[in-house]
């Protein structure tokens, strides 16, 4: 009975090794040349396009369904070490739900901070985690 025991034991380590090994990957912060491109972050009354260029500069563009579109040029930056993105010049759409015209936002006078993470899915640019808003790299 004891040897049945230690053999389903071993027979369960590969699996925490790959789940840990995964774990792993999804910690990592992706490297400054991986976090430029184009990304889509989907909301409930609005698609933000953000385009981050190897040049330093950055595009992005809310879509809010309905028809309106604010568009807004800037600077961004990233911190490899600890994978934080930061837009200068960026709109910041509201998080209001309800209120489809409040999600046009509005222009930051200071910076907008993203949180870049490489997962299995790919990268992405947590906007904002306690509402599950984030960029998904296109």
């Amino acid at each position: 009975m004891h040897v049945l025991q230690v053999n389903r034991q071993l027979a369960s380590a590969p699996a925490i090794v790959i789940g840990l090994a995964m774990a792993l990957v999804g910690c990592q912060a992706p490297s400054a040349s991986d976090v430029v491109g184009d990304y889509l972050e989907s909301r409930p009354n609005a698609r933000v396009l953000l385009s981050l260029r190897s040049d330093g500069t950055f595009t992005e563009r809310v879509e809010v369904a309905g028809g309106a579109t604010v568009a807004a040029d800037g600077k961004w930056t990233y911190r490899e070490r600890d994978g934080v993105v930061s837009l200068e010049g960026a709109i910041y759409p509201d998080h209001d739900a309800l209120n489809p015209a409040s999600e046009t936002g509005k222009k930051l006078d200071g910076l907008w901070l993203l949180s870049a993470e490489r997962g299995i899915r790919g990268i992405r640019l947590t906007d904002s985690p306690d509402l599950g808003f984030a960029f998904r790299k296109r």
